[in-house]
């Protein structure tokens, strides 16, 4: 069975389905030869000559522009499978780079380390008090007990003390953005 090979953007070069990447005029030669891609942490690149000019391009980018449809114009493009050097093109998609993100996380490509784990939980407690108003007396009480460099009525203490944030705390303290005319 012979693989269709289909144009590119690049007016020299071709591709097919299975990932790969033909040249028709290698060494100037007029004849069609399939490249040799280079290994660049996992994914593949092969070199291209443009207007005289060798530029590398991502194999996976490719292939996804010539055969798979990008209504949405969605930036990335996910590896189904996780294996970056999968260039076929049942295995590509496009994506946003949130999704790309998601589906690293869900196949286990990306791990979430200690810091992004308690970030997180931070982030759910804010979240949840984010349209809450702060009160002139919490403003007033934030000012009275802060102390600098004390971890407990530093910024960080006091928005975990009165489950605020540590900018509306900070901005509580030195009478910034709702809290600057503040009458005493």
């Amino acid at each position: 069975m012979k693989t269709e090979l289909i144009q590119t953007e690049y007016d020299n070069y071709m591709v097919d389905r299975l990932g790969n990447v033909y040249s028709k005029n290698y060494n100037r030669e007029k004849r069609l030869k399939m490249l040799k891609p280079v290994d660049t942490q996992g994914y593949l690149y092969v070199g291209i000559c443009i207007n005289g000019t060798l530029k590398r391009k991502m194999v996976h980018r490719l292939i996804a522009k010539v055969f798979i449809p990008n209504p949405k114009n969605k930036p990335c493009i996910n590896h189904k499978n996780g294996i970056k050097n999968d260039n076929r093109v049942e295995n590509l998609e496009w994506v946003t780079i949130s999704e790309n993100d998601k589906h690293a996380y869900k196949i286990g490509l990306k791990k979430i380390n200690q810091n992004q784990r308690m970030a997180s939980k931070r982030n759910v407690k804010l979240a949840s008090i984010k349209n809450r108003k702060h009160s002139d007396e919490m403003a007033a009480q934030a000012r009275a007990l802060y102390i600098p460099r004390d971890p407990k009525f530093c910024f960080r203490g006091l928005a975990d003390r009165f489950g605020a944030s540590q900018m509306s705390i900070w901005q509580m303290v030195n009478r910034k953005g709702v809290y600057k005319k503040e009458n005493k």
